[in-house]
């Protein structure tokens, strides 16, 4: 699994971190604030991410690499002359900056001159125009999507509706002097689409776009056309994107690989899709059938005045279970001729999270039967074109004992309106009720409407997996501090959805979907259960200050939050395998310090036996013994450390030791080179690999347990790398050095010489081959093949490296490896399928020596 996480910015302008990687450190330093009246000419705003390896992220930056969103307005009445509001909501990844000194980089598409009355969009006036829709002269902008969303408010002052505020009043069904048709809001986007991906300044992948224009307005955007691979200035391999097109949405038909290889994708009634702005839509936002026009965004409902308690009693936004799978994949068809068909159902719950007057409008769970909008997977059916089998899934709790309820909870409370009587300042009462609506749910944008603790995996309906989750009832959201304050009164009505009902919780939705148990089944028994912990380490006295305030007056009330980011990592796993009637028990516990960068220090695994094995990891700040500016102050060879320092490596792992029931097993140490440069191609290449077979630790330095490396016997010296970090020597314990030699532009080893010295191999002849290698990895061709291992054939039969063991190596440098000559000079091939898997090995006779056969899975 890749890093994920997300950071606020605190009071004070420092972020706090949550991520699965628990070493990030953001920069926001050149997170430029922007200018109101600047909202063509936005400033560069770049955010910056390391990891504990010394990987650099850089995102954002320059305007091409950002996402900026401008408000435009809305159908109703507006005052004139008012500038647009705009954020920019997305920093689009544009370097990565790799320890071993490579250099990746991303450059996304520039503006092009559209209008010749324009001179360029960067600086253009489109955003203080009129909204898009109502105007004529409109730019044509590719980079821009134009949108408009539906909205609905009506606002109530003083009114007694039917007569009376008193008791259950039924509203929301357009009834009332200020009842408000829905109106559009127009937002324009200026996109991020990516050109090119270079390697070290060299370009390895080109996106290739086509312009269509709009049905809806006059606007142009771009869909992908093309992706290709390159190889200096020649295109080895080229994927192309074909679309289905309803409207002005897009459905991908085919995508086709080299040799016409083609994956062809279906969809459910891919043409049955309402407008992008029908009112006929679910709490969730998904299609429900209603009326595209006419279809009520604010539901018809209930509501006590007295109470609080609120309750939707219409059905205009139910979700509708027949149009659940609508513009959903449905087919994919695989160049081999097989096929994944896939089948869905509705969301279903069995509790949900709700506020109500009995819990004076704080959170809870309810126990209630329901659906959810949107689709779940019910069963995937793969077949080869002789053979099929099926998937399928059931969402429900405790399934060994027969039960069919949903395993699903609800995690959004539904309410479209709000509502407060209060005794005013010149002594009268207020009542004001506000209600609103949209077709777009901010939350499922940002979190799943639904969890499920608990879903059991079938194969041609014999049970094979059931899989346990964490969801809101094992990590619901929280509240860490709540303090009232009074303003200037409390007479308001009613007193607890007023006070507690906008109270905002910390959301734990980042720990909820996170892998319980699993459990294995073999004829319908458990063979094996896999159960993992997790643990926020919120006692860790280094996040204390782990979190951000949050200040929010309503009425008489100040709420007064802190909310904690903590990290929820794997805690323990445990595995219980089931054998003859007995249960045996491994359990591996894991351990973080309390620091800065919450590194893995210990693992512990406990075997069924009784025995246990600890590995515990040392890291920079374990064996840092000294101020990382002075290197002259560590002990040698600990002078690397000050690099390390300098480079954010703060979890890049140095020492490795091993006990079994608490003795000392072994020891593996990892030593650098350092250098006075702080050059990056120093810092990262290690120089040596130390063993230990005793713990022996630097005496003068009681407070660490820092190895001291004259206990420590030297398995492998790196002696010689390239300018790219490859490793070209290397020398093992025993005195035997091996010399590899790198081509296809030196990311390919393409020849392995033991027992020689790189300065022993005559610079002509290793020319010859780094040469032959460029030029194949250029032309990609079976000639520049054969000639490459003409010329490595060359090599080894070199009278000079005539008593050596030579491995030699050829590549296509997109697929894997196509020959490999051992020493014995016996050679063999290795030929891929149409999907590029490795089909077979065979020898220059074309005798098979190995074959591959590729079967669905079970």
């Amino acid at each position: 699994m890749g890093t994920s996480g997300y950071f606020y910015i605190r009071n004070d302008g420092t972020p706090i971190v949550a991520s699965n990687d628990l070493s990030l450190k953001v920069d926001i330093s050149n997170l430029a604030n922007q200018q109101i009246n600047n909202e063509c000419n936005l400033l560069n705003s770049e955010i910056v991410i390391t990891d504990g390896k010394g990987m650099k992220y850089y995102f954002g930056g320059i305007y091409n690499n950002l996402e900026v969103s401008y408000q435009m307005g809305t159908s109703l009445p507006s005052p004139a002359g008012q500038n647009p509001n705009y954020s920019i909501s997305s920093w689009y990844l544009r370097k990565i900056e790799y320890p071993n000194n490579h250099t990746l980089e991303i450059e996304y598409l520039k503006y092009k001159k559209i209008d010749s009355n324009i001179e360029e969009l960067y600086f253009g006036n489109f955003c203080r125009s009129t909204p898009p829709e109502h105007s004529t002269s409109g730019f044509v902008e590719e980079l821009f999507d134009y949108n408009k969303y539906v909205n609905q408010e009506i606002l109530r002052f003083n009114e007694n509706s039917n007569n009376s505020l008193g008791g259950v009043r039924a509203w929301g069904d357009g009834s009332g002097f200020s009842f408000q048709s829905p109106y559009f809001q127009y937002t324009l986007t200026k996109k991020v689409f990516p050109a090119k991906i270079m390697l070290d300044g060299k370009t390895f992948v080109n996106f290739n776009y086509t312009r269509y224009n709009s049905l809806n307005n006059g606007y142009q955007s771009l869909k992908l056309n093309s992706v290709e691979i390159k190889n200096e200035n020649t295109t080895v391999k080229k994927n192309d994107f074909n679309y289905y097109r309803n409207k002005d949405r897009f459905f991908l038909n085919t995508l086709t690989f080299p040799g016409n290889k083609k994956y062809t994708f279906d969809y459910y009634s891919k043409d049955n899709l309402p407008h992008e702005t029908t009112y006929g839509i679910d709490f969730w936002g998904y299609w429900n059938g209603n009326s595209e026009t006419s279809n009520y965004l604010i539901p018809p409902y209930s509501f006590n005045v007295d109470t609080g308690d609120y309750s939707i009693t219409g059905t205009s936004r139910n979700p509708n279970p027949y149009l659940v799978n609508t513009g959903l994949l449905k087919n994919v068809t695989y160049p081999t001729g097989g096929n994944s068909e896939f089948h869905y159902e509705p969301h279903s719950y069995m509790r949900k999270v709700e506020r109500n007057s009995a819990s004076e409008f704080l959170p809870f769970l309810k126990s209630e039967l329901g659906t959810v909008g949107g689709a779940r997977i019910s069963k995937i059916v793969d077949s080869d074109g002789i053979n099929s089998y099926t998937r399928s899934f059931k969402y429900v709790l405790n399934y060994e004992n027969g039960s069919d309820v949903s395993s699903g909870i609800a995690s959004q409370t539904l309410r479209y309106m709000t509502y407060i009587d209060y005794k005013n300042q010149v002594g009268g009462r207020t009542r004001f009720l506000k209600e609103t609506a949209s077709n777009i749910s901010e939350n499922s944008l940002s979190s799943s409407p639904i969890n499920y603790s608990e879903v059991v995996e079938f194969k041609n309906n014999v049970v094979q997996k059931k899989y346990v989750f964490t969801d809101y009832s094992t990590n619901p959201n929280v509240l860490h501090d709540r303090i009232g304050s009074v303003v200037f009164t409390e007479d308001v009505k009613p007193f607890s959805l007023v006070k507690n009902f906008p109270v905002r919780y910390n959301s734990n939705d980042f720990q909820r979907g996170k892998l319980l148990k699993t459990q294995i089944f073999k004829d319908g028994n458990i063979i094996q259960e896999v159960e993992n912990n997790y643990t926020n380490l919120g006692t860790y006295s280094i996040l204390q200050n782990s979190y951000f305030s949050r200040v929010k007056q309503l009425l008489s009330w100040v709420h007064h939050q802190k909310e904690y980011v903590y990290p929820y990592v794997l805690g323990s796993t445990t595995v219980r395998d089931y054998i003859n009637g007995k249960v045996m028990v491994t359990k591996t516990d894991h351990y973080y310090k309390n620091d800065s960068k919450l590194n893995k220090i210990k693992e512990k695994t406990t075997y069924p036996s009784g025995d246990f094995y600890e590995t515990n990891y040392q890291y920079l700040r374990d064996v840092l013994h000294a101020s990382p500016n002075h290197p002259a102050g560590m002990v040698p060879p600990y002078a690397f450390l000050v690099n390390f320092f300098s480079k954010d490596l703060f979890s890049v792992p140095l020492v490795v030791t091993n006990y079994k029931n608490n003795k000392f097993l072994n020891r593996t140490q990892t030593l650098y080179e350092f250098t006075y440069s702080n050059d990056m191609y120093n810092v990262t290449l290690p120089r040596k690999k130390l063993y230990y077979t005793e713990e022996k630790n630097v005496t003068s330095i009681s407070s660490l347990k820092l190895p001291d490396t004259n206990y420590g016997s030297v398995e492998i010296t790196y002696d010689k790398y390239d300018d790219k970090g490859n490793l070209q020597q290397y020398t093992t314990k025993d005195g035997i050095s091996t010399v590899i030699i790198w081509g296809y532009n030196q990311t390919k080893p393409i020849a392995k010489i033991e027992n020689i010295k790189f300065s022993d191999i005559q610079p002509s002849l290793i020319d010859a081959i780094v040469n032959a290698a460029n030029n194949d990895n250029q032309l990609g061709t079976v000639d520049s093949d054969q000639a490459l291992m003409n010329v490595l054939d060359n090599f080894r039969n070199d009278l000079s490296l005539s008593k050596y063991q030579i491995t030699t190596y050829t590549y296509d440098p997109f697929i894997g490896v196509r020959s490999i000559t051992p020493p014995s000079g016996i050679r063999e091939l290795y030929l891929y399928d149409s999907a590029n898997r490795l089909e077979k090995v065979v020898d220059v006779d074309g005798k098979v020596l190995k074959e591959m056969k590729y079967n669905y899975k079970n």
